[in-house]
């Protein structure tokens, strides 16, 4: 038995790196955020109480979207970072989505990059797409 649904809101398609790296960077736009998330269509998810994310004296933080437990003393900029995501100090997250436990080491950068969960990018190290190629940390990694 197949069913439709006609969605008349937002919807995307996501089948690739690049897709889904831009659909999340749609979410840094509010507008986008109330479309998707309205009272009328709840979303429902896992709740993982921690700590607020903490923003330390010298961070810098521009249109970006930081989970709870994320610990920034770095520079993060239209960004998205899951939870306790840590971006040390003289580190630059830029145009990046950082999944959960993800962690960006001193002086380091990072621009038009997906790392995946539980990966690092060492100590004045960096990770550099472009908006056009997508650079990947995968599960894990260590760069």
């Amino acid at each position: 038995k197949v069913m439709g649904y006609e969605v008349t809101t937002f919807a995307e398609t996501v089948d690739g790196m690049k897709s889904y790296f831009d659909l999340n960077m749609k979410m840094l736009d509010s507008k986008t955020r109330k479309v998707l998330f309205n009272r009328e269509r709840p979303v429902y998810t896992k709740t993982h109480d921690s700590m607020p994310a903490k923003y330390c004296i010298g961070s810098n933080v521009n249109n970006s979207l930081i989970a709870d437990g994320c610990v920034i003393e770095g520079t993060v900029k239209n960004s998205i970072l899951f939870r306790n995501v840590t971006v040390k100090k003289g580190a630059v997250v830029e145009n990046s989505i950082i999944m959960q436990n993800a962690v960006i080491e001193k002086n380091s950068v990072v621009q038009y990059t997906i790392m995946d969960k539980v990966s690092v990018i060492s100590e004045n190290a960096e990770s550099i797409g472009t908006a056009g190629k997508i650079a990947v940390v995968k599960k894990g990694e260590t760069i």
